[in-house]
């Protein structure tokens, strides 16, 4: 197996310097979302939206970029059973007051799973 030398490096860097796109790449890189970049519009085009299964399902809420999509998805789960359980159309939970316990000892939430499941 061969080796990174400085003569492979200083080639590499004199290949890029030479393509016209690399500016424009770097740039789009380091200010753009990458979800964003590599979206496909007409791919998305593609897509149907038949399923096989119909689940009902209430409104489920939007996360944004939070990085708790865990979250959020537990507590759409949660929000149809506790709806179920109580004869009701629709029951808000609140993703802050659980995002505080992430990291806490969990008991006040295994207790609110006992009592909606």
């Amino acid at each position: 197996m061969q080796g990174i030398s400085i003569e492979l490096l200083d080639k590499m860097k004199e290949n890029v310097v030479k393509d016209h796109n690399v500016k424009t790449l770097n740039a789009t890189m380091a200010k753009g979302e990458y979800a964003d970049l590599a979206y496909v519009p007409l791919n998305g085009a593609k897509l149907n939206g038949d399923f096989a299964i119909e689940i009902k399902t209430s409104s489920v809420t939007y996360q944004k970029r939070s990085g708790r999509c865990w979250l959020f998805a537990f507590l759409n789960i949660l929000r149809e059973k506790a709806a179920e359980n109580m004869h009701v159309e629709r029951v808000e939970l609140s993703e802050n007051y659980l995002s505080f316990y992430e990291f806490q000892p969990s008991t006040i939430v295994h207790s609110l799973l006992e009592f909606l499941l």
